[in-house]
């Protein structure tokens, strides 16, 4: 079995995906931070689907805890294929209202996490492994009293070349830009774009997700590249 990572693997889409790898040949490893009720029904999902499955606590905003996190991985399962920086966080803030504290929250989980987390495990990755950042097209469009999550999705998808030239040509780096995806057991979006307002008058589902990751495992002449799965909103 090849084994992956997803960070924020225990709820919304980052459950999906790991829900998706551990049926499709991967065992199966997860961070979570507040979403603790969830991890025990991920590890008999998971488990039930015949793949390993493990859970690390962490706090993406501390690299002490990156680190810590590391460490315990490395001591437990050695090695890594995929690589999943998943995690993310969404604030809402203006440039008349934005902290240093929440600039700091958000370029922390955003973009720094996914840094340290790609040097950390990129030193453990087999040959032919992949990272995938799951960035959104929120990195290439501007929405109201969202600057900071525009800000650092912008500076994710930029992250992902750097990272694809620095790694190859061992590891290949790419990332995934969502539009609004659907998901069932989870409706707590508090912004749901009109179906009338995307060119393929509808949402993304998890599918739509699992076929752009299997896409960039098995195109091995691709990296840093981000991949629009949006239904065409960009076009609008």
């Amino acid at each position: 079995m090849k084994k992956a990572l997803v960070t924020g693997g225990a709820k919304r889409l980052g459950k999906y995906i790991s829900l998706f790898l551990s049926k499709n040949g991967y065992d199966v490893a997860i961070t979570f931070n507040t979403s603790t009720s969830n991890v025990a029904s991920m590890k008999r999902q998971i488990e039930a689907n015949g793949a390993a499955f493990a859970s690390y606590k962490i706090n993406l905003e501390s690299y002490k805890e990156i680190e810590k996190l590391f460490k315990n991985y490395k001591h437990e399962w050695k090695e890594i294929d995929l690589l999943v920086n998943n995690a993310g966080v969404f604030p809402k803030s203006d440039i008349k209202s934005v902290t240093a504290k929440e600039w700091d929250n958000a370029f922390a989980v955003n973009l720094k996490s996914v840094f340290f987390l790609t040097q950390k495990f990129s030193s453990i990755m087999n040959n032919g492994g992949n990272v995938i950042n799951i960035s959104s097209i929120g990195g290439f469009e501007v929405w109201d009293q969202r600057i900071l999550y525009n800000t650092s999705k912008a500076a994710q998808i930029a992250l992902t070349r750097s990272l694809a030239r620095d790694l190859a040509p061992k590891i290949r780096v790419n990332s995934i830009a969502p539009g609004t995806i659907e998901m069932e057991d989870e409706n707590n979006l508090t912004e749901i774009l009109s179906k009338s307002k995307i060119p393929l008058k509808r949402h993304g589902t998890p599918d739509d997700i699992f076929e752009t990751i299997k896409f960039i495992i098995n195109n091995k002449f691709l990296t840093g590249v981000t991949i629009p799965v949006e239904g065409g909103k960009l076009l609008t």
